[in-house]
């Protein structure tokens, strides 16, 4: 099919909708739309993409793999060891209490930090047992997932089926790989919803994370950071 695409993917993934319910497919466009922009799913890649994925030099890259796998210890542990940049964006933690896990915080890299879900939060956005406060991320993501705000670097942990349900975090993602700004987002397994479009695009990298590299993976990781820094 000709025309120029943000993604890439031949067929549409069994589920082209967000966690939520919003966002739909339009037959006619071919394209995923209600996520505040129009996704085309099919198409050539635009030149830009395509020359940087011919060089090798693609500007996002996913770690994924089954939770708990230690997909956010291999971003802190990165994250360490780069600290000499300027980093923006968010990494995602446990809240535990003697009765096991309760919740999730999210903590940004310069100490700020929201509770992005928990047992005892009331919310119509909910995923198992536990209740999404929307409007705590929402004021974490509209100053840290910003192309223009001078960080060399976006660590994000995790495009996942809980940060989904804000239409301000979809939005600021795509926005991100847009601008070909370097980013390093941790994702949900699957090819469902908004995260089944990211790994579909031809401007990303995906790195599968294992028992068996997950000791190794942040000094590659830190690698590839600083052979794209500046460039």
């Amino acid at each position: 099919s000709g025309g120029t695409g943000l993604l890439t993917m031949g067929d549409p993934p069994p589920n082209p909708h967000p966690a939520d319910g919003s966002g739909s497919f339009d037959d006619a466009s071919g394209r995923v739309v209600g996520w505040g922009f129009e996704a085309p799913l099919s198409g050539r890649p635009s030149e830009s993409v395509w020359r940087m994925a011919k060089n090798n030099k693609r500007r996002a890259l996913l770690l994924t793999g089954p939770p708990g796998v230690g997909k956010t210890t291999v971003i802190r542990r990165a994250a360490d060891a780069i600290g000499d940049l300027a980093i923006a964006g968010f990494r995602t933690d446990e809240i535990r209490s003697r009765s096991g896990r309760t919740g999730f915080r999210i903590t940004t890299f310069d100490g700020r930090s929201a509770i992005l879900a928990h047992t005892g939060i009331e919310s119509p956005h909910r995923v198992g047992k536990y209740g999404v406060d929307i409007e705590a991320f929402d004021r974490i993501i509209e100053s840290e997932l910003v192309p223009d705000s001078g960080a060399e670097l976006y660590l994000i942990d995790e495009i996942g089926k809980m940060e989904c349900f804000s239409d301000r975090f979809v939005t600021s993602v795509h926005d991100l790989l847009e601008s070909g700004r370097l980013v390093v987002a941790t994702i949900q397994q699957g090819a469902e919803g908004f995260a089944g479009l990211v790994k579909q695009r031809e401007d990303v990298e995906v790195w599968e994370v294992s028992q068996d590299n997950r000791d190794t993976l942040p000094n590659r990781l830190v690698s590839w950071v600083r052979a794209r820094v500046g460039s």
